[in-house]
């Protein structure tokens, strides 16, 4: 699953901070993952 801009701006913020991530190919690749805070605010991590 690719997480596109589109994808991003369409998120709502919920009542606690939840994660979303892109589908991880291969167990020693990382994978992209964006938190959602309730405030609407997004943090991005890469996850190794």
């Amino acid at each position: 699953m690719s997480i596109t801009t589109l994808k991003l701006d369409a998120l709502k913020p919920k009542s606690a901070a939840y994660i979303i991530r892109e589908k991880q190919h291969d167990k020693k690749d990382g994978t992209l993952a964006f938190k959602i805070l309730p405030t609407g605010d997004i943090d991005a991590y890469f996850i190794y």
